[in-house]
């Protein structure tokens, strides 16, 4: 994050309203020469070297200038206490110069700058800490006259001192300096939230990323599941058809040509799947689920607006219609239309692999499938076959590994049970609008 953090770069007008110093203070430095100027022009005041203080005057507004000009330069916003604190107190020394150059006392309201800074490089307290320093420096420069022991012919030109007319500069001064605190604070919140709002868009941006490369994992994933439940499922069918017209092909002629018919219909199933696979990745780049891997027929419907409604109760019928190895005892109850399109879709696929498995692994000669749709779908998968080790890991079974991904998504629970030689048993808990809780449990049972 730091990283990207580092390519936001400020434009000229974002620079000025961070350092708002660099234009307030160059014009409060040419303020200081134009109005000497003006008092010279209109004989209010003329030093007694003219030349020789106004080209002083001129190298330490230059100076102040120039501080001004490096500290942005070297250090930005962000200086290091000491360096800042440093660069101050160089400040203040050059406006103890000044009023041996300055017969105007325009100069004295520089000593606002240095608070102004204070607090908006340190804070609050080192902000107060420098005004109260700033106002001693001043109460020094505005007396240097009356107490100090320079030779009166450097000092003649100096302002009148008198007790009103420091009154009225330290009211001034005071009120200015209220001013520029205030305007430190309104600074430092600005800042502080400017990097709010660009830490939060660079954040925005990783998690766009993050939700993009997330959206392709699971559409990879779903893709993987669907190529595995549907066209593994009519492959396992074609497979074991072909075996079984093979081992007719001499005895019996006719169950050998049912077992090729049966073998062509699901290579024609798997074709349309394909198809419909292929045509939903060209579609929208994030198709329903309820639109790919089933075929067509009575099963799936159109709606009004052209998509298609999966009925779960019709495609269980047709998919247990097609599966006569075996002895399926069927059961299903309960109203789908409460259910959504996703929980319904993964009840089909759940069953679609389970007798996927049994038909290549189980040796099962009985199938128990109980599906109940009330408060919550309820499924429950049971076989007598040889069982498995429940103590592999998941990955060593893709098809497993898919029902676990497929109910985690509705948000349901799934129970496997099985041991060798005692069959194998798949309970399915899903909520009707599938929340985003899941869990994955697996246990040991022994077949009735």
């Amino acid at each position: 994050m730091k990283q990207q953090a580092n390519t936001f770069k400020p434009s000229r007008r974002e620079k000025l309203a961070e350092r708002p110093t660099r234009w307030v203070g160059t014009a409060l430095f040419l303020g200081v020469i134009l109005v000497n100027i003006y008092y010279v022009l209109a004989g209010i005041c003329r030093p007694e070297n003219l030349a020789l203080s106004m080209g002083l005057l001129t190298f330490y507004m230059v100076a102040l200038w120039g501080i001004d000009v490096y500290e942005d330069r070297r250090y930005g916003i962000n200086l290091p206490i000491v360096a800042g604190l440093s660069l101050i107190a160089l400040r203040l020394g050059i406006l103890q110069l000044i009023p041996f150059v300055d017969c105007t006392g325009f100069h004295r309201f520089l000593y606002m700058v240095p608070p102004f800074l204070a607090y908006l490089y340190f804070g609050r307290r080192p902000g107060f800490a420098v005004a109260v320093i700033s106002y001693i420096f001043f109460m020094i420069d505005f007396y240097r006259a009356i107490y100090s022991d320079i030779d009166s012919s450097i000092v003649s030109h100096l302002a009148v001192v008198t007790d009103e007319l420091f009154i009225a500069y330290s009211f001034i001064l005071l009120i200015g300096m209220v001013f520029v605190l205030l305007m430190a604070e309104v600074l430092r919140y600005e800042k502080a939230s400017r990097l709010e709002a660009e830490t939060l868009y660079v954040e925005l941006e990783q998690s766009q990323k993050q939700v993009a490369e997330l959206a392709m994992v699971a559409e990879r994933n779903r893709i993987a599941r669907d190529i595995h439940d549907s066209l593994g499922h009519h492959l396992t069918a074609v497979s074991i058809q072909l075996e079984k017209a093979k081992a007719f092909q001499k005895i019996d002629a006719t169950e050998a040509g049912k077992a090729l018919d049966s073998a062509k219909r699901s290579t024609t199933e798997a074709l349309q799947d394909v198809r419909k696979s292929v045509g939903s990745l060209r579609e929208s780049p994030a198709p329903s689920p309820v639109r790919n891997g089933m075929k067509s027929g009575r099963a799936n419907s159109l709606r009004s607006d052209g998509t298609q409604d999966f009925k779960l109760s019709d495609s269980l019928d047709e998919l247990i219609k097609g599966y006569k190895e075996v002895k399926v005892n069927y059961k299903f109850s309960g109203d789908e239309s409460d259910f959504t399109q996703p929980v319904l879709m993964a009840i089909y696929r759940i069953i679609q692999e389970g007798l996927t498995n049994i038909r290549k692994h189980a040796k099962a000669t009985e199938i128990n499938i109980e599906v109940r749709l009330e408060n919550r779908a309820k499924l429950q998968l049971e076989d007598n076959g040889v069982g498995f080790d429940i103590s592999e890991k998941p990955d060593q079974h893709f098809g497993l590994q898919g029902l676990q991904e497929r109910v985690e998504l509705v948000g349901g629970q799934l129970k496997i049970a099985s041991e060798l030689g005692s069959g194998t048993r798949i309970a399915v808990n899903i909520p009707k609008q599938g929340l985003k809780t899941s869990s994955l449990k697996t246990s040991s049972f022994k077949s009735k």
